[in-house]
């Protein structure tokens, strides 16, 4: 019987331990990226690796979810908004309390109105890019998450326009992703102020979510045609998630950002054929913790982070995920479940 604290699912599939496994991945990254480059600066390459990994699982995920399963669009936000808004609604309202509370006692603003709208409406990234042309202090993460609700949204109006099968809707997103990559190029040349106003803007990121989306549909749309080529993927798998490693740690980031995710949305799509040893590393227990907890983990690291000058970074490191837990037990999980049980979730689902 699963017990309120459980953290795993009492009956996972092997698809799901290596997945998690990916995201467990994905989270470590971002967390040594951010907490111990202070110390190891070589590390710092990390942060945009970890987001990335997390973008081609979206990607995958979501093509999945929409194209091949095919669920209802209407229940499919509903789904996404249970996951993600619940914990980011307490986030950021905590942070404003606060900002306000420190305001009165300080007199320094901590945060400031933009930061708190633009992440509630998904539009930091942009806000951070072209409005004000600085990062946010708390919540300049948020934008990783904004690339992915405004793909959420972009995948869902395809899946509405192709509603007879994947067939079109594989060129369509296979085109947008490629028009995403080749866009980047030039800006990467050009470097006009950094990640900031390049890789966290939707049009440029957009690349490695659809980039996976496009390759699970190319995969899936005639499975007996497409065998040879997963069972050559997945042989690769190791070996193209080592070399987009490898790119971030030696080469620039006109590099790292378009030929590393084009290997990690390979390596992401081969894991199902990839090799027993690939995938029982990935399953393994520990990284799997960490996969299911990334979500509240990715929420609050970076408000935890901001406090570098004033702790050493391996306590700030077990205090991020100290609040990850929590926020998971006590916000994330509960109110996920709550609204995923409520009577419109469930007549959806059965139409």
């Amino acid at each position: 019987m699963q017990g309120r604290f459980h953290l795993f699912d009492p009956n996972p599939t092997e698809r799901l331990l290596y997945l998690d496994g990916w995201r467990g991945l994905a989270i470590i990254s971002v967390l040594i990226g951010h907490f111990l480059s202070r110390n190891f600066p070589a590390l710092f390459v990390l942060g945009g690796y970890g987001v990335t990994l997390f973008f081609v699982l979206s990607g995958r995920l979501m093509a999945d979810i929409l194209f091949v399963k095919r669920q209802p669009i209407q229940l499919f936000f509903e789904r996404r908004i249970a996951r993600i808004a619940p914990a980011l609604i307490v986030l950021v309202n905590y942070l404003a309390i606060y900002s306000i509370m420190w305001f009165y006692w300080r007199g320094t603003i901590m945060m400031h109105p933009w930061e708190y709208f633009t992440a509630l409406t998904f539009t930091i990234n942009y806000a951070q890019a072209y409005w004000v042309g600085e990062e946010s202090r708390y919540l300049a993460h948020i934008w990783s998450l904004c690339v992915e609700e405004h793909c959420y949204i972009a995948l869902a109006i395809i899946a509405w326009l192709c509603p007879r099968g994947i067939f079109t809707a594989k060129w369509i997103i296979s085109a947008i992703a490629c028009a995403s990559l080749v866009h980047s190029i030039p800006l990467w040349l050009a470097n006009p102020g950094g990640v900031h106003v390049i890789y966290w803007r939707t049009d440029v990121s957009a690349a490695p979510l659809l980039l996976s989306a496009a390759i699970f549909l190319w995969l899936n749309e005639d499975r007996a045609r497409s065998v040879h080529v997963a069972k050559v993927l997945g042989a690769m798998a190791p070996w193209t998630m080592g070399a987009s490693l490898l790119l971030f740690f030696t080469t620039s980031n006109l590099i790292h950002y378009t030929v590393g995710p084009v290997l990690m949305a390979l390596a992401v799509n081969g894991l199902d054929s990839s090799p027993a040893f690939f995938k029982r590393m990935l399953a393994n227990p520990v990284l799997r913790a960490f996969g299911i907890l990334s979500y509240s983990l990715y929420l609050w690291q970076q408000p935890i982070l901001r406090y570098s000058w004033r702790f050493p970074p391996l306590a700030l490191l077990l205090a991020a995920i100290l609040m990850g837990v929590v926020s998971f037990f006590v916000i994330e999980r509960p109110a996920r479940r709550f609204l995923n049980r409520r009577p419109w979730s469930r007549q959806v689902e059965a139409s």
